[in-house]
């Protein structure tokens, strides 16, 4: 595992222009864009600042909640509606099909960027967005130590029906994405079918599989241990908590993941830096929309995932 060193959230602070962005969308979506922010206000000295909200909009008409009350709690600036409006902002829009991933945001004004960013190519190594990430989600505690706790209680449910010890490496996670993928219409996203995850079960080649899901009463009625393999053992996630779910995810070394930026980012901040399989699908988008879109809004498959992704299915 990765060694887990503090961060100083005070970061350019003392300086006398702001750098935003709005944020959308579900808590994938929303660390694409908190850390796009984060890499930006360093590289142009600009203080970085977001704007408090309870619901976001997002594309599909339904509920987001933002998470600036619980998981980011008192890391970053959040500044209340008011205090955010008296900020003059001048908007700057995510380039069409992320031709370009600089900004000209040199001059000396304050800056507020629009869009979801879902792209690796807005993050700099150089400016540490992993650990940034990582440090935001892990040092809520009490979302930690619940997460810590059930990923033992899982690890100790393995060795007991294998009757051996469960290590960290005996285990894969499963994330089926469903929920708005299933019922918002014209809906833009794959509905991934069984044989990618049956396909991505081989390629682990791990019989403890742990299974995530927004749908988890469906993936506990349609989801057997039979189209594995008659030894594959599964356990099913169940807390309808999406910030510990996300922690936990993000715990394991093995992880198949949904065409979701949901589990993309969970296996993105990982804890583990070597010797892990991360599997994603192909098959991002719907048939429809490839052709529709020519995959304008992400780019290429390969510009969509981060350089931990060890197999494309």
């Amino acid at each position: 595992m990765s060694e887990f060193t503090s961060f100083d959230f005070n970061f350019n602070n003392d300086k006398q222009k702001y750098l935003s962005v709005q944020i959308c969308g579900g808590l994938g979506n929303q660390l694409f864009q908190i850390a796009t922010a984060y890499v930006n206000s360093l590289k142009h000295n600009k203080k970085l600042v977001f704007k408090t909200s309870d619901k976001l909009f997002n594309n599909y008409n339904l509920t987001r909640k933002s998470f600036w009350k619980d998981l980011f709690s008192n890391k970053l600036n959040v500044l209340s509606e008011t205090d955010y409006k008296d900020i003059k902002f001048k908007r700057v829009y995510e380039p069409y099909n992320h031709r370009s991933i600089e900004f000209n945001l040199e001059n000396d004004d304050n800056y507020e960027l629009v869009g979801y960013f879902q792209s690796f190519k807005y993050f700099d190594d150089k400016f540490n967005s992993r650990i940034f990430l990582r440090h935001l989600v892990y040092s809520s505690e009490n979302y930690m130590y619940i997460a810590y706790n059930l990923y033992n209680t899982i690890k100790n449910y393995f060795t007991k029906i294998n009757n051996t010890e469960c290590t960290d490496n005996d285990m894969v996670t499963m994330h089926f994405r469903r929920t708005d993928y299933i019922l918002t219409p014209n809906n833009e996203h794959n509905n991934l079918n069984l044989d990618y995850y049956i396909k991505a079960y081989n390629i682990a080649d791990k019989n403890n599989v742990v299974i995530f899901s927004d749908d988890i009463e469906w993936c506990k009625n349609n989801i057997k241990s039979e189209l594995f393999s008659n030894n594959t053992n599964l356990y099913f996630v169940d807390i309808n908590c999406v910030e510990v779910e996300f922690i936990l995810l993000s715990l394991f070394k093995h992880n198949i993941i949904a065409n979701s930026t949901f589990s993309l980012m969970a296996s993105y901040i990982s804890y583990y830096d070597t010797k892990k399989i991360i599997i994603a699908p192909k098959d991002w988008f719907s048939e429809k929309q490839k052709i529709d879109f020519n995959f304008a809004k992400l780019g290429p498959i390969s510009e969509i995932y981060h350089k931990d992704i060890t197999n494309i299915v």
